[in-house]
């Protein structure tokens, strides 16, 4: 299950899904105009740390978790990090979204 509190504003735009079948894990998606929200939810069958940070970036504590913060080309940004035997993926469209996202 999920525990984060998604802004109000944000309308939840796809069923919970597959992200792939190689993975087993699950991706939603939250939209608001042109802004988004996307949370992966992977089994950590493997060490998590090192596959994390694999995708690159530097190593931030957001909501209390050590992990790895992304910036993309397009100003997108990515924090991964491991909780509860997951690997937690949370994609936005601007970096201000990571503020308005509660982990419970």
């Amino acid at each position: 299950g999920y525990d984060f509190k998604i802004p109000g504003n944000f309308n939840e735009s796809s069923d919970e899904k597959a992200v792939k079948e190689e993975y087993g894990g699950t991706s939603r998606h939250w939209k608001n105009g042109d802004e988004y929200i996307e949370i992966w939810v992977l089994p950590s069958q493997y060490d998590a740390q090192s596959k994390i940070a694999s995708l690159g970036g530097t190593m931030q504590n957001k909501y209390g978790y050590t992990g790895y913060h992304n910036v993309f080309q397009n100003g997108e940004e990515e924090f991964g990090f491991e909780r509860n035997n997951n690997e937690i993926y949370i994609f936005v469209s601007n970096p201000k979204l990571f503020d308005r996202i509660e982990l419970l």
